[in-house]
């Protein structure tokens, strides 16, 4: 709006000048002339541009709604790298004594690096499982702490340790994700733990206590071996993953994988 009223006010002063009427019949054109020609100019660049962002917008937001690719995976060559068993990733990615689901002798890894906190890890939680319940005997699902947005995501990825200790840690963590954003006191923490089974007097007295601090420092010094800098992040028998992938995608690298190491 200023910029708006401040062209106003020229064009009006432009109108007050004793040479105004000369200068309008010049081949040339007023000044007045001009200026109102590079505002329509300006004002369709504008409109253009406002509408490609809103196209692309759209775009985006569809194919996140129907599950389309949301990593531009090549599938094909994804598999043949994870169907290599030696892949020196995979030694500091691959820690079966953390929270896992699945085959602990399946020939396929997946490892996710993840914050209790993070919007894109709270989206994932759900296509991941999806995918691994569904082929339960062909993959082994494995979930490692890497709290990077605040101090809270220490102390919830703490909390998960001290889940996992009584057996309830993917109660705790489905709780957790699913309430993301409400957890603003240790009360709201604790009840979603009550909620999970968890017996307080043992979770409390475990989360302000330092005997993980070892276990969480360990998924950071390997994450940071690894060159993770965000989460999700995934390793894929040692093939790393940025970012989100929709279950259709885990799916068909699951199936991929199964078929090349069938032949």
């Amino acid at each position: 709006m200023i910029e708006q009223d401040n062209f106003n006010n020229q064009a009006d002063t432009s109108q007050d000048g004793s040479g105004d009427d000369s200068y309008q019949g010049s081949d040339q054109g007023s000044p007045k002339d001009w200026a109102f020609k590079f505002f329509l100019i300006m004002s369709s660049v504008i409109i253009l541009l406002i509408v490609a962002i809103a196209l692309l917008g759209n775009y985006y937001f569809k194919n996140q709604a129907s599950g389309q690719k949301s990593n531009n995976l090549d599938i094909d060559n994804l598999s043949a790298q994870v169907s290599l068993k030696e892949n020196p990733a995979r030694t500091a990615a691959e820690k079966k004594n953390r929270p896992h689901l699945g085959n602990l002798n399946a020939p396929l890894v997946i490892v996710e690096f993840g914050d209790f906190q993070c919007d894109k890890s709270q989206l994932e939680f759900s296509q991941i499982r999806q995918a691994v319940l569904k082929y339960p005997d062909d993959v082994l699902f494995i979930f490692r702490n890497f709290p990077v947005i605040d101090d809270n995501s220490n102390i919830l990825a703490k909390a998960g340790i001290c889940a996992d200790e009584q057996g309830k840690f993917w109660q705790f963590h489905d709780k957790l994700y699913m309430n993301q954003g409400n957890l603003i006191s240790v009360t709201a923490v604790n009840e979603l733990a009550l909620q999970s089974g968890i017996d307080i007097s043992d979770f409390s007295s475990c989360l302000s206590s330092d005997k993980y601090n070892a276990r969480l420092q360990e998924d950071v010094n390997d994450a940071g071996a690894l060159a993770v800098i965000g989460t999700p992040t995934f390793y894929v028998n040692g093939n790393k993953i940025e970012g989100a992938v929709s279950a259709n995608d885990w799916e068909q690298i699951i199936l991929k994988f199964k078929e090349l190491n069938q032949n």
